[in-house]
């Protein structure tokens, strides 16, 4: 594996490994289900052309504008035009001084702890992140919105009261994120990477707990939470790496770690899917109408043995490996989720499987798994449900 992915994955922070992606990385490998052997999988280009980050952040805009990332069932009422004053009194009272002290206090207390397992990052996210969102309004409204998301975890009684507070503060940070995301600039870049991290961490939370408001989320949904997480890629390909690791405050989060680059052999029924899947998409034609499409099922295919091979829910860095999968896969296989195409959730399910062992560990992503199966389980035709004999059993 190679040694850059692996220093990323030994800091411990979600989503970290993002920036040593974009580095590009020294000796990926996979098994293929055919031969028994190693093969060379292609590494991520250094430094992706800025049309393409332009393209990510289009597409992220779009994912904001068109997503339900907040619960309907916790969002704030709408108004009509005669309940004027009782929306300024609400919107007085999501900005109310006391609430958002209380849910600072409390992300300085607990709550940055969901983005750092370690002592060289954790003061980082519980001081120079505020510090930078404090010049950045939006990032701030993430943050409360994130520390809200923990108190209402945390604190049964108030539960209710904080998804909605959480859900306003989203709002907030959405509104602004959605609407100038092609903005980034040499001034602004750190906070729109940290939102865009909050922003990807609260989708997934929204799927896990989908269930919470009696809903199981859709085929798109999960497709947009995906996009969220490249759209990170294309915040970061908006600087030069220089500019992220030379004299940035954030520059901590790359420093080399010890690590072991043992790699984590696969269960044998999830090696057995794999390849299975695998042969289905070489072998039947019905899947795709040309070449290209056929290739981009079959490296998402491959991506997901990689990404098998290196997580490790025996640690936080490697339980946070997970997310290697869709931060990679093509725009046509994520088209091809939005587009409930059996092949493609048929993949997602076996993803769904990875991802269930790590959630333990994780109240944020605790769920995910059942939700993304039932979805799936929901939307397949029945002659396709054989291959989900797995979450069936469960």
């Amino acid at each position: 594996m190679g040694s850059n992915v692996a220093s990323a994955n030994q800091s411990g922070d979600p989503l970290l490994v993002i920036l040593y992606l974009l580095r590009g990385s020294q000796g990926l490998q996979f098994q293929n289900c055919q031969q028994e052997q190693e093969a060379t999988h292609p590494s991520p280009t250094m430094h992706p052309p800025i049309n393409e980050a332009r393209r990510l952040m289009l597409e992220v805009s779009d994912t904001l504008g068109s997503s339900e990332i907040v619960s309907s069932t916790h969002a704030p009422k709408s108004y009509s035009p005669h309940d004027e004053h009782e929306r300024e009194l609400d919107e007085w009272s999501v900005r109310n001084q006391m609430q958002s002290l209380r849910l600072l206090h409390h992300y300085f207390s607990s709550a940055y702890r969901l983005l750092s397992y370690e002592t060289a990052t954790a003061e980082l996210w519980r001081t120079t992140v505020p510090e930078i969102a404090l010049t950045h309004e939006y990032l701030m409204h993430g943050i409360l919105a994130l520390s809200a998301l923990h108190y209402a975890h945390t604190n049964s009684t108030q539960r209710e009261d904080h998804l909605v507070i959480s859900a306003r503060y989203q709002q907030l940070a959405l509104k602004f994120f959605s609407g100038n995301i092609g903005a980034v600039d040499d001034g602004n870049c750190e906070a729109y990477f940290l939102l865009s991290s909050i922003i990807f961490l609260l989708s997934t939370f929204r799927i896990a707990h989908s269930g919470d408001s009696g809903e199981r989320p859709s085929p798109e949904t999960v497709a947009q939470s995906f996009v969220l997480l490249q759209g990170i890629k294309g915040v970061l390909a908006s600087q030069s790496l220089q500019r992220w690791v030379v004299g940035n405050p954030l520059a901590v989060l790359l420093s080399p770690r010890p690590y072991d680059q043992s790699r984590h052999e696969l269960n044998s029924q999830l090696q057995d899917r794999i390849c299975r899947v695998r042969q289905l998409a070489e072998e039947d034609s019905g899947f795709y109408n040309d070449e290209e499409l056929r290739s981009n099922y079959i490296d998402a295919i491959d991506l997901l043995q990689i990404t098998s091979t290196w997580v490790d829910p025996s640690s936080s860095e490697g339980r946070r490996r997970v997310w290697y999968w869709p931060f990679n896969l093509s725009q046509a296989f994520l088209h091809s989720l939005r587009t409930r195409q059996p092949l493609a959730l048929i993949v997602l399910s076996i993803f769904a499987q990875l991802v269930s062992s790590l959630e333990a560990e994780n109240w944020l992503l605790d769920g995910w798994s059942n939700s993304v199966l039932g979805m799936i389980d929901e939307t397949l035709d029945r002659q396709w449900r054989h291959w989900l004999g797995w979450s069936q059993e469960q």
